[in-house]
């Protein structure tokens, strides 16, 4: 084990020889990785301590340490995920969910490192722990653009033709058509995606209800 010399209240060095000869031996801290100048001896309780800064520091090395290796653990899942997307054996919310896992991670990790900075005692630091899903992150709601396509089209069999012989008259549509048609994915939480929708049903080009039904799929309500 090893152990702090102990000189007139502070730390002076290191050894594991049990020499008592002008100091006192006390075990070295948790963290303590051999930096003397964070590390407090406490004289009541005869015990070292590691520093406010430099316990915090040591701790925000080991929350990055263990998400970067939560992170790492789920890469299989996303490589699977995507080949099987790609493949057309599973969607992209498959993929979808093991990336809101990875990001889980990383803004729990990120939580937890802000939580250890306001710790204000070197045992607060200690007694903190913290877990890969601590923060909740909401799925993407991608769907490809085909699906897009499919749901436009559910609107009826002439919404999309029709839309694209208005988007020639409307330069302001032919942007949005555009923007969309050319997307490989589209996400339900585009903030130019339900005022379009909601557009094209106000000039006649989607049925009434038709932009709801087709966000539903975007935000995981129809299949």
């Amino acid at each position: 084990m090893t152990m702090l010399i102990i000189i007139e209240g502070r730390a002076v060095g290191t050894t594991t020889n049990d020499d008592t000869n002008g100091y006192t031996m006390v075990p070295a801290p948790k963290d303590f990785a051999g930096d003397l100048t964070g590390v407090e001896y406490d004289p009541v309780a005869g015990v070292a301590r590691m520093s406010l800064a430099a316990a915090q520091a040591a701790r925000i090395a080991r929350i990055k340490a263990e998400a970067a290796a939560a992170i790492a653990a789920t890469d299989w899942q996303l490589q699977r995920a995507r080949e099987r997307e790609q493949a057309g054996w599973a969607t992209l919310a498959d993929v979808d969910v093991v990336l809101a896992r990875r990001e889980a991670i990383r803004r729990s990790s990120n939580a937890a490192e802000a939580a250890v900075n306001a710790c204000s005692t070197a045992q607060a630091v200690a007694a903190l722990v913290w877990s890969a899903d601590d923060v909740a992150v909401p799925l993407p709601c991608r769907v490809t653009r085909a699906r897009f396509l499919d749901a436009l089209r559910a609107q009826g069999e002439d919404v999309i033709p029709t839309i694209v012989i208005a988007k020639d008259a409307s330069p302001a549509l032919l942007q949005w058509w555009t923007y969309f048609d050319q997307s490989e994915h589209i996400s339900g939480s585009d903030a130019r995606l339900a005022p379009g929708l909601q557009g094209l049903e106000f000039a006649g080009l989607l049925p009434a209800g038709g932009a709801a039904a087709v966000l539903a799929l975007l935000n995981g309500g129809a299949p």
